[in-house]
């Protein structure tokens, strides 16, 4: 249970130390950035993690997202930058849009 808490530990200090930028968006990718290095640590490695769009097999695309994590071995990207990418529909596992606060009504 220990490790549990030292990780959950350290995401804490990563978005307090966030809490010094003053830049929304900077903040912002602050965060995100703790939180996929933490995926990338934890999840098995049949799974990637990255951020971008994902597309469906009728062409819908989605906002952007900013988790996204998805097979590479079953269906790879389809357009793969450093800070953006376009993912199949069928390779995704689940999304995450990371909030620095989140009310009753954004919830919904």
């Amino acid at each position: 249970m220990s490790d549990v808490c030292e990780i959950s530990n350290q995401l804490l200090a990563e978005f307090r130390k966030s809490a010094e930028v003053k830049h929304s968006g900077g903040k912002g990718v602050i965060r995100e950035d703790a939180l996929k290095a933490f995926l990338r640590d934890y999840l098995p490695k049949r799974y990637a993690v990255g951020q971008g769009e994902v597309i469906s097999s009728n062409n819908d695309i989605s906002g952007q997202l900013d988790i996204i994590i998805y097979d590479p071995y079953h269906c790879p990207a389809l357009i793969i930058s450093s800070s953006h990418a376009v993912y199949p529909i069928e390779s995704v596992y689940g999304v995450i849009s990371v909030k620095s606060s989140l009310s009753s009504a954004e919830l919904e």
